[in-house]
């Protein structure tokens, strides 16, 4: 199972009299640095260090690169309730391999939606089971190619 984040994190930079002397790195290119007052929730801080810690929108290239690392039979989406009802359907419709969401911390506030429907030739699929399957199944298809050297 792999956890994400509507909105990625980042540890806040050092910052002293005002300026970045410490810079925590980038977000992705297709993700756009915003901040906690325009999501629209209360800040979040670092464990360890107390910074707040900076935010992002959601990046496509991230995700992207998570599935083709990882190939997670299930995907939990988390912080669900960052996104209004109409934002967090437009999301999932762009992530059909998730397969659980989540609005809080407890494991009571996991729904599993991996049930969501879909008509694959005539017949109702698991949407999120079936895009996992066909993933892990081309995966498997490219390994054997290289293996023998068969050409794509």
């Amino acid at each position: 199972m792999v956890c994400i984040r509507t909105y990625p994190i980042r540890v806040g930079h050092i910052v002293e009299k005002g300026k970045i002397v410490g810079d925590s790195g980038p977000f992705y290119p297709d993700s756009i640095e915003t901040s906690w007052a325009n999501i629209g929730v209360k800040e979040e801080y670092t464990t360890v260090t107390g910074r707040v810690r900076r935010v992002a929108t959601f990046s496509m290239i991230q995700y992207k690169k998570m599935l083709e690392a990882f190939k997670p039979d299930y995907i939990l989406l988390n912080f669900t309730n960052y996104l209004s009802e109409k934002e967090l359907s437009e999301l999932l419709k762009e992530l059909p391999e998730v397969s659980h969401i989540s609005n809080g911390p407890k494991t009571e506030d996991i729904k599993d939606i991996s049930t969501r429907l879909t008509i694959y030739d005539g017949n109702y699929v698991a949407y999120a089971k079936f895009r996992m399957w066909k993933m892990n199944q081309k995966n498997r298809n490219e390994k054997e190619r290289k293996n023998t050297g068969t050409p794509g």
